[in-house]
């Protein structure tokens, strides 16, 4: 999360990535220095609930955690 607190990365594959920005590009969007990787932002404000959220956090964690544990 930036010093801002206005976004958080989530793991994304990259062939996913440019379909979700352009499906949400208000909720969102990859800063240039992280245009090689694996992760999109998704802005705070943007997000419609609590679930919302817990869902994009949960699908990012099974994608980063070992099988054994997601």
């Amino acid at each position: 999360m930036p010093d801002d607190q206005t976004s958080f990365a989530v793991r994304c594959p990259r062939l996913e990535r440019d379909e979700l920005i352009a499906a949400e590009p208000e909720k969102f969007w990859v800063p240039p220095h992280e245009s090689h990787s694996s992760w999109v932002r998704a802005r705070l404000a943007a997000l419609e609930d609590a679930a919302e959220l817990h869902d994009i956090v949960l699908d990012s964690w099974r994608q980063a955690a070992p099988e054994d544990l997601s």
